[in-house]
């Protein structure tokens, strides 16, 4: 188990807003094995990750990563998890 711990002297960082900035503070998910894209898939919210599959069929992984991302924290209020940056999962 990972227990993260928090500063109050730590600076938090905000979550970006829109797909521009999200893009930056995504993983590069264009170097990523096979095996790793589709274990985040599994892990991805099924709703959400179907209504990216029809709105943009046969766009890039990276395409779908940013339009996925931005419905996610919609819905959630936050990244998905294997999208940021020292994310865990």
């Amino acid at each position: 188990m990972r227990i993260d711990t928090f500063s109050p002297s730590s600076t938090a960082r905000r979550v970006p807003t829109n797909p521009a900035e999200r893009l930056n503070a995504m993983i590069d998910v264009r170097n990523i094995s096979t095996a790793k894209w589709e274990a985040m898939v599994s892990l991805m919210d099924d709703e959400i990750r179907e209504k990216v599959h029809v709105q943009h069929a046969g766009c890039s992984h990276r395409r779908f990563a940013i339009e996925y991302d931005h419905l996610h924290a919609k819905k959630y209020g936050d990244s998905f998890e294997p999208f940021k940056l020292n994310g865990t999962w």
